[in-house]
């Protein structure tokens, strides 16, 4: 990775500096990239740390043997935190991310609150991830007439393969397919 932009603004009134930062990355791995996950440090002249932000994410997408730029998230930092530094240092630790897509289908919603709809469709991902299936819950009409679906997903990790993110993604449609509402959980 390599930084292709990296310049700040001001202080505004506040005394508060805005930082642009763009990277480009290489993607040298078999599979397709879809998340970055990065942490960046500022470095004062005597190595000592003046700010720092880790848990930044960015869904960009790679292709095996392609190229791209992204922007590097870093919040306002207030002047008097860099005190007499003239040059400062900006270090970034990235990890790259693939994404691996699996269709649960398409569910009845339940009739009733009190009959859930129970999907036996459990899933073995490669002996790492195993699924136990999915529960679709209705809930109780409140007072302006709204009601809420549940839906529930149980995967568990029986590898010992670190996983950063497991996403369901969820979507009401109509009889006609149309799409009503949508949702995810991580």
């Amino acid at each position: 990775m390599k930084f292709t932009t990296c310049e700040f603004t001001g202080p505004d009134s506040d005394g508060d500096i805005n930082f642009d930062f763009k990277v480009s990355a290489n993607n040298s791995t078999e599979h397709d990239i879809e998340l970055i996950k990065y942490g960046v440090l500022l470095i004062g002249e005597d190595d000592v740390i003046i700010e720092g932000s880790n848990d930044n994410e960015d869904e960009s997408y790679l292709e095996p043997n392609d190229s791209g730029e992204f922007d590097v998230y870093f919040s306002y930092l207030n002047v008097g935190r860099i005190g007499n530094n003239k040059k400062i240092k900006v270090l970034m630790d990235a990890t790259f991310y693939r994404c691996e897509f699996h269709n649960l289908g398409e569910h009845n919603i339940p009739t009733s609150p009190t009959e859930p709809v129970l999907i036996k469709n459990s899933l073995d991902i490669g002996g790492i991830l195993k699924s136990y299936g999915v529960s679709v819950h209705l809930g109780k009409e409140d007072d302006d007439g709204q009601v809420e679906v549940s839906v529930f997903f149980g995967v568990r990790n029986v590898s010992d393969m670190h996983f950063e993110k497991i996403r369901i993604d969820v979507k009401i449609l109509d009889k006609r397919g149309s799409e009503i509402d949508e949702s995810y959980d991580e």
